[in-house]
């Protein structure tokens, strides 16, 4: 399959700084923006969409509002039980406190379209922010309207494993 797509495997660096060498006509990107804080979110898109060749599509995955109002619910749940703890962000018998991830959906998120709460121990164990963003299509697609060399292909929400929101982007011709 890899020789029938001409698939080419490449790394980028993990503060998405820089840009890629490599131009695709495709990028699929499943699950990684629902784990990158603000500024890592906006910089991975950068560079993603910077990867693209003219007429590229970028399709990538987020946490959109069937996720924030399911982990939301989960986190008030957790919160009422005898022994709380969160079911995002648990690791090596630790949890994120519900009433973090609470604030990232009911507060940030709510408020500001954007919302986002770490995992201290994978944060520890990767070197860099990790957690879990929760982002409204308005707020996206904002960011994506600001671009002029990007245009929205398509937005659905529940659209990948009917959890996530699927995004379409296209980066635009020279």
């Amino acid at each position: 399959m890899r020789d029938q797509f001409s698939v080419q495997i490449t790394t980028c660096p993990r503060d998405f700084n820089g840009s890629s060498e490599i131009r695709f006509d495709l990028i699929f990107v499943g699950s990684l923006f629902t784990h990158l804080n603000e500024e890592m979110f906006k910089k991975a898109l950068n560079y993603l969409l910077g990867a693209l060749s003219a007429g590229g599509v970028l399709i990538m995955t987020t946490h959109g509002r069937f996720a924030a109002t399911l982990a939301a619910s989960q986190q008030r749940q957790l919160g009422k039980s005898r022994r709380p703890r969160s079911l995002l962000g648990f690791f090596k018998g630790r949890a994120v406190p519900p009433e973090d991830v609470l604030e990232a959906i009911e507060g940030r998120y709510a408020e500001f379209g954007f919302g986002y709460t770490e995992y201290p121990e994978f944060t520890q164990a990767y070197g860099q922010s990790y957690g879990a963003s929760f982002v409204t299509p308005s707020w996206l697609m904002k960011l994506i309207q600001s671009r002029a060399d990007a245009t929205i292909l398509g937005y659905k929400e529940r659209g990948f494993a009917n959890h996530q929101d699927l995004v379409i982007i296209q980066k635009l011709g020279a």
